[in-house]
Formats: C-alpha cells, structure tokens, sequence
C-alpha cells in the first residue's frame, strides 16, 4: 500500500457489495418501467377496442327524447348528409 493510500483492507468487499446491491436496484427499476410500459400498451389497445364500444354505448345512453339536436351533435359528430362536399345533381 502507498502512503497516500488510507482506505482499510476490507474496502474491497464494501465496494463490491455496494456495486451488486446498486446493479440489483437497477434491475428492479428497470422491471418497474417494463412493466409500466406494458400496461400503459395494454390500455390503450383495450380503449381502442372494446372500451371504445363501451364508451360509445355510456354516451348513447345519455340521448332520449326531448333534447337539443346541438346535444345529439356533440355527442355523435355531424350528420353524414350535412359533412358531405360539393354538388349533387339529382336525375
């Protein structure tokens, strides 16, 4: 050992365990974040799919008789006849 050198002998190990219990912690997160991201797929394909229908279907529920038509348009979009572009010659 050198004169400047004042770590004990046993540092090696404290360093080593140290290393190991860091990579394990690392490990850990990394998991957490996999599986976070897997979730977070997971959800959005589940909206995309089925909880859209039901989505759509809590929103139908909330149509009855007796509203404005301005509701009717919030909720399911424009008429298809009323998007429609351009002229239309009838025969």
């Amino acid at each position: 050992m050198e004169e400047n050198d004042v770590r004990p002998r046993g540092d090696k190990k404290v360093g080593r365990r140290a290393l190991h219990a860091v990579k394990v912690v690392l490990k850990i997160l990394k998991a957490i974040v996999t599986v976070s991201a897997a979730l977070t797929i997971l959800t959005h394909a589940y909206f995309e799919t089925f909880g859209k229908r039901w989505r759509l279907e809590a929103s139908l529920h909330e149509l009855i008789p007796g509203v404005q038509i301005g509701f009717f348009e919030d909720r399911l979009g424009s008429a298809a006849f009323k998007r429609a572009s351009g002229e239309k010659t009838e025969y």
